[in-house]
């Protein structure tokens, strides 16, 4: 999967600038060296709050061809803890449901 990534999505989309990876966990330690071995820049900040994932988002539009986030659901539930989605997402739950979303991501 990993080599997948580079060899068809960001190789073709990477421009002059580095490819971001906004990483919640581990993910990035496999990819660097395939980044290396390619030679693409890569930027990588290991952070999970959702101020930092906003914070990543707002460089990468800038300073980045292609921002990688590998796991949002640290962010989310950082939010969620905070007590900050529920007025909102109560509203709309069913429409978008990040937890289903997640997983299915763990199968």
């Amino acid at each position: 999967y990993h080599r997948g990534l580079i060899d068809s999505k960001v190789l073709n989309a990477v421009t002059s600038k580095p490819v971001a990876f906004f990483d919640t966990e581990t993910g990035s330690d496999w990819m660097i060296p395939l980044f290396e071995e390619v030679g693409i820049p890569l930027v990588v900040a290991k952070k999970r709050s959702f101020a930092d994932l906003i914070a990543a988002m707002k460089w990468a539009e800038e300073d980045a061809s292609v921002l990688v986030i590998d796991r949002l659901t640290p962010p989310w539930r950082g939010l969620q803890e905070a007590d900050l989605v529920a007025p909102v997402i109560d509203a709309h739950l069913d429409a978008f449901d990040l937890d289903a979303v997640d997983d299915l991501g763990r199968q």
